[in-house]
């Protein structure tokens, strides 16, 4: 008699166990997004420069249940303070972020390695123009937010760590995930 109540719960357990909705897939894997980057320069770098303004295409892959390998492609088009002066870098970005709660939705750190090519040039009227293009390595560390398709969050960045304290600035980040594997 007392073996019929506890076959009775082990059969609807097992009955709402096997016939519960599952999730039709499990979380992805990688995806692929697009950025808007307004930059902030910081200290000696904002005596030349107001701001900047960034589009970067990134990328992420996971290697555990909260990291991800990133990378991203981008161009930032820097406001210069002289008349004649141009400024732009297009970083090529390598780094690993940590996710508190899942990958693609909660808060996040992360921390990476920046190639960043930089172009300046400049033009007197009248007399012409000379350019530079230097590539440059740069370090990152920031945070944010994911909400599914959607990246929000900052990172304090020197765009040269042979002049780390000369080249830093905020940059802020917008971003949505079009492609998720």
């Amino acid at each position: 008699m007392k073996f019929l109540p506890i076959l009775s719960f082990v059969t609807a357990a097992s009955a709402l166990a096997l016939f519960a909705p599952t999730e039709a897939h499990a979380d992805p894997v990688a995806s692929i997004g697009g950025y808007v980057q307004p930059q902030i320069p910081i200290g000696n770098f904002s005596d030349g420069t107001s701001f900047g303004l960034g589009l970067q295409v990134g990328a992420d892959i996971a290697v555990a249940p909260n990291v991800a390998i990133v990378g991203g492609l981008g161009v930032t088009n820097y406001f210069t303070k002289a008349e004649g002066l141009t400024l732009l870098n297009v970083p090529v970005s390598g780094g690993v972020r940590y996710a508190f709660d899942k990958l693609n939705h909660g808060p996040y750190v992360g921390g990476g390695l920046d190639i960043n090519i930089l172009h300046s040039s400049f033009e007197v009227d009248g007399l012409g123009s000379v350019s530079d293009t230097n590539a440059k390595l740069g370090l990152g560390v920031g945070g944010g937010y994911r909400l599914d398709a959607f990246d929000f969050g900052g990172r304090l960045q020197s765009l040269d760590i042979g002049h780390f304290g000369d080249s830093l600035q905020l940059g802020l980040y917008a971003g949505y995930h079009f492609a998720e594997f």
